[in-house]
């Protein structure tokens, strides 16, 4: 078990892996980091993302190309964002795989293709978690049904072996949830929370109150001063309390 607090500086960052089924929370769960940029592979979401933090930065991408272009704007703007979101990392693979086709003139991935989707998506991610920014990756979920009896809740992604490696790559990882709840008035309503998913060996510190089965707030908010306290000192709880003590 891992205990202790984050051992990321001011100046470090963290890549956050967000997976979930469709419909429970990841686009407006990522809309509320502070300060988002989105690097958007799905034009539907951006009717949550405008809910859930109207006038967010919002960089569109049809293609490939546009990925990497949108890649570069970020690394030459730093300064309009703190957070970038990747939406959805599912989608990129849909774009490599496009890109590869028109490349080869053919309508099919060829065997080799497969390998080829892996690296190409890797090196957006990898060119994402270089700026000097907290990342987040939104990937759909794709559940596997073991003979043992062991379900497992992995990204939906090209191949398996690539589908296996993606957490592997990211520092913190969470499962959106969606269930039902009482609203104030005892009504039943949709309710969203989040489950950590990381495994023990992280390159991150992950605090007690975030270690791996806990079910956190949906809102990033009031656990990001936990996970990275000098970097978002102002969201630590002791910190805010503190401050309200001087008022």
């Amino acid at each position: 078990m891992i205990v202790g607090t984050s051992s990321l500086g001011k100046d470090e960052t963290c890549s956050i892996l967000l997976v979930g089924d469709s419909g429970t929370g990841k686009t407006t769960c990522a809309a509320k980091f502070p300060k988002t940029a989105f690097v958007l592979l799905e034009s539907n979401g951006r009717s949550s993302i405008e809910q859930a933090a109207p006038g967010t930065l919002t960089l569109l991408c049809e293609n490939y190309e546009d990925i990497l272009e949108a890649v570069t704007w970020l690394e030459n703007n730093t300064d309009q964002y703190d957070t970038v979101v990747f939406d959805s990392g599912s989608e990129l693979d849909d774009f490599v795989t496009a890109k590869i086709m028109k490349d080869t003139g053919l309508d099919f991935l060829q065997i080799q293709d497969y390998k080829t989707v892996g690296v190409l998506s890797k090196r957006v991610i990898n060119k994402v978690k270089s700026l000097s920014a907290t990342c987040v990756f939104l990937y759909l979920e794709d559940v596997k049904e073991y003979s043992d009896g062991e379900v497992k809740h992995v990204p939906l992604a090209s191949g398996k072996s690539w589908q296996a490696h993606i957490p592997s790559l990211f520092s913190f990882v969470l499962k959106t949830t969606k269930f039902l709840g009482e609203d104030a008035n005892g009504r039943e309503v949709p309710k969203f929370a989040l489950e950590t998913c990381s495994d023990e060996n992280t390159t991150l510190k992950v605090p007690p109150a975030l270690q791996r089965g806990k079910l956190i707030p949906a809102d990033p908010k009031k656990w990001l001063g936990l996970l990275m306290p000098s970097r978002y000192p102002a969201l630590v709880p002791n910190n805010k309390q503190a401050k309200k003590g001087k008022e």
